[in-house]
């Protein structure tokens, strides 16, 4: 995977480790749109993720100091995911990982492609107060910065996916 990601330029990489034994349910999530809804994330013994230049951490193992092992970064006009553990995204556990946590909703995230726009508001001040007649004209820009994904992931969503 380091070598795919190194040719696509991503700052994301896989370090050559392995994080504790057995299950964990982790709520160590880094705010991102990737992550609206998502509370906790169930995983089985990862691998760690170096994260670098505009690589973006999503999720860390349990624990204070826990340690980075999901992250995505948009290139071009797709969407990197690197993940130490391949667990998150399977639920192949009598749907524990997407029953009882938040995985299901971290993979819609990832590939629905529903992500909302960049707004700006200018010409007014958040919070400010105005006299009468001298309220400035609000203007108002948005963008999409992603079109919609075209991976058969919102098909596929919450259902197992037969063996080829």
């Amino acid at each position: 995977m380091n070598a795919i990601a190194a040719e696509l330029g991503s700052g994301l990489s896989i370090v050559n480790d392995y994080i504790g034994l057995g299950y964990y349910i982790t709520e160590n999530i880094e705010s991102s749109i990737f992550t609206q809804g998502v509370e906790s994330i169930r995983y089985l013994v990862p691998s760690s993720i170096s994260v670098t230049g505009n690589g973006q951490l999503l999720v860390r193992t349990e624990g204070e100091s826990g340690a980075p092992f999901i992250g995505a970064e948009q290139i071009e006009a797709g969407l990197f995911v690197l993940t130490g553990d391949t667990n998150v995204f399977s639920d192949s556990n009598n749907r524990i990982a997407y029953d009882q946590t938040d995985n299901a909703q971290l993979v819609y995230n990832l590939c629905s492609g529903d992500l909302p726009p960049n707004l700006w508001v200018s010409g007014v001040t958040d919070g400010a107060s105005y006299e009468f007649g001298t309220v400035p004209t609000a203007t108002c820009q948005v963008a999409h910065t992603q079109e919609p994904k075209t991976t058969p992931c919102p098909e596929a969503f919450g259902k197992r996916i037969p063996a080829a």
